[in-house]
């Protein structure tokens, strides 16, 4: 587990430049989703999801659990999908689609968040959203910077398992992520709601 994890930290480092060109794709998506938003009606579907989520967090009536595994399933789902683009070099680059529009939702949700409640949508956002959203980001940047090694493996079996173990990194940062996001809620934001 050592060497496997050695190994991983001394790729990444041999490879700062794609890992800030990732990072530079999704700043450059959040930056867009700040300043340059579309339709903020109730009727948009970032507008819709926001509210969805705003609702999972705050109220009494949903499961703590609900919101850790709609967390975690969207982590994992987008781990899967770094196995899948790691069988063709070409298509490994295409994560940055995934990383840019991941950028424009933290961005807009920030704005969303200010519509619903205020102040305490930016506080809600700054505790609970962003740190979750850039932690199962960051495990995905790492999972796909790593993936590029998939080039020098012939076989498709191999360029499989190399994927999967890669993934497992983009997985633990999500299973982070939900943790965080209901020791958050429990700890902060429902004794709040109960307060209130």
């Amino acid at each position: 587990m050592q060497n496997f994890t050695k190994s991983k930290i001394c790729y990444l480092k041999q490879n700062k430049n794609k890992i800030i060109v990732f990072s530079s794709i999704y700043i450059i998506g959040i930056l867009l989703g700040l300043f340059f938003i579309g339709d903020l009606s109730d009727t948009s579907i970032l507008y819709a999801n926001a509210k969805n989520y705003y609702f999972i967090i705050f109220s009494p009536h949903n499961s703590i659990f609900s919101a850790f595994y709609k967390c975690f399933v969207a982590g994992l789902f987008l781990s899967l999908l770094t196995i899948l683009f790691s069988l063709n070099t070409y298509l490994i680059p295409v994560i940055s689609i995934i990383l840019f529009y991941r950028g424009i939702i933290l961005g807009t949700a920030f704005i969303i968040f200010y519509t619903i409640s205020g102040i305490t949508g930016i506080i809600i956002f700054i505790i609970l959203t962003l740190p979750v959203h850039i932690t199962i980001t960051a495990g995905l940047i790492f999972s796909s910077v790593l993936n590029y090694k998939t080039c020098q493996i012939k076989s498709t079996k191999n360029k499989i398992i190399y994927a999967s173990k890669n993934a497992l990194i983009s997985i633990a940062f999500t299973l982070i992520a939900s943790f965080y996001l209901i020791f958050i809620i429990i700890t902060i934001i429902r004794p709040i709601n109960l307060l209130f």
